[in-house]
């Protein structure tokens, strides 16, 4: 298993895990077995965070919710808790410039709805909502980092294959100077040769008549 199929579902696991022994060891939980099973309801929901960050969001919300209003378990067990912020750290690091948008609204919803109510003490709200929201900023910086560590690779390699085209362009203008200063030398040469050719010729015309035809030719 590689090491991010082990975060994927590993820490969930663990979480689950935790949870499961806080509901057993708070008597005044009631429900333990309905208990139990939301809080590894939000663990396996949570292993969906990295491909479906928004949804996993949506769905532990929904979850905490329950948990929180019909039974009172996310108060008295903070793997519950965790399980909320790891899912808004994922939402906001791992999902598109939409998906941020409408984790944003779902964020602004519970906030609005289900802490800022009549039986909800205003520390409490500016606490926790506090905590989440510094957990969605700090998601969002990791995914604006990550965007922008991603458009440096890519122009990296752009610059390198760029580099790359402009060096063998270099060599071909190179090759083609070398071609041309050998064809004028060689031009150059064979020009001496053809006059002194002809002045040869003419010099032994009378005397070597062989010799000049050949020098003629």
């Amino acid at each position: 298993m590689t090491r991010h199929r082990l975060v994927q579902f590993g820490l969930p696991s663990l979480l689950a895990a935790i949870g499961a022994g806080e509901v057993l060891g708070n008597d005044e939980i009631g429900v333990k077995g309905i208990a139990i099973a939301l809080i590894v309801a939000m663990a396996v929901v949570l292993t969906g965070r990295y491909r479906w960050p928004v949804a996993t969001l949506a769905g532990v919300l929904v979850l905490f919710t329950i948990a929180e209003e019909a039974y009172g378990i996310a108060d008295a067990t903070g793997s519950a808790f965790a399980i909320l912020l790891l899912t808004l750290y994922a939402a906001g690091a791992y999902a598109d410039r939409r998906g941020r948008w409408v984790g944003a609204v779902l964020l602004a919803v519970y906030l609005g709805v289900f802490l800022l109510d009549s039986t909800t003490p205003v520390g409490d709200f500016f606490f926790i909502g506090g905590i989440m929201t510094g957990v969605w900023g700090a998601a969002i910086v990791v995914n604006s980092r990550q965007r922008l560590a991603s458009e440096l690779a890519v122009r990296t390699v752009e610059l390198e294959h760029e580099r790359e085209e402009k060096a063998k362009l270099a060599v071909a203008e190179e090759r083609a100077r070398i071609a041309r200063e050998l064809h004028d030398v060689v031009a150059h040469n064979l020009s001496v040769m053809i006059v002194q050719a002809g002045a040869e010729r003419r010099e032994i015309a009378d005397e070597r008549p062989e010799t000049a035809e050949v020098l003629q030719t």
